[in-house]
């Protein structure tokens, strides 16, 4: 992270368990050697080195697992010199499925994949690619995904050109 220049983006993906502290207080990312001996990842430490070590100016960060939503929440309490936006694929106190969906369509929409562009006009955004995952969490697994943004982060920042839609009405609601 501190090899980056200024104006450069950092994409932070991560995918597995998530777990409270017994207080609930603090929500780690169960890393490949948390157990009991080794504490997960805390989502604060990652806002908290993201800010003392990224020397860009932009972090979009990504996550899909329980609490997942926790990453959103420290990106508003802790990030003051880099500017964010997290899309994540539960609230901050939601269990996840053991599903893929929240990845799956995360990809789909880096792709250009045209449900993904809901507005039709040839480009994924951002938030078109926030509010197609809100639906489809909230449809197909019943959870509610978070989308925040701070400082200058723009919302309707390009992704990927969108595929042309076979059909006008893909990604339309009735």
């Amino acid at each position: 992270m501190a090899k980056a220049q200024p104006g450069d983006l950092l994409f932070f993906y991560y995918t597995g368990h998530g777990y409270k502290s017994d207080d609930e207080r603090t929500t780690y990312f169960a890393t490949y050697d948390a157990g009991e001996k080794v504490e997960g990842w805390a989502t604060d430490s990652i806002v908290r080195d993201v800010e003392k070590y990224f020397r860009g100016s932009q972090a979009l960060l990504t996550a899909d697992t329980c609490y997942s939503g926790s990453l959103s929440a420290q990106t508003q309490r802790l990030g003051r010199r880099v500017s964010y936006a997290s899309l994540t694929s539960t609230s901050a106190s939601q269990l996840s499925t053991e599903n893929w969906t929240f990845t799956e369509m995360l990809l789909e929409g880096l792709r250009g994949k045209s449900f993904a562009d809901i507005n039709g006009d040839g480009q994924v955004t951002l938030s078109e690619l926030a509010e197609d995952i809100k639906e489809d969490m909230a449809f197909a697994e019943n959870q509610r995904s978070t989308f925040v943004t701070t400082g200058n982060f723009p919302g309707n920042m390009l992704l990927a050109p969108g595929a042309r839609k076979l059909d006008p009405m893909i990604s339309q609601s009735s």
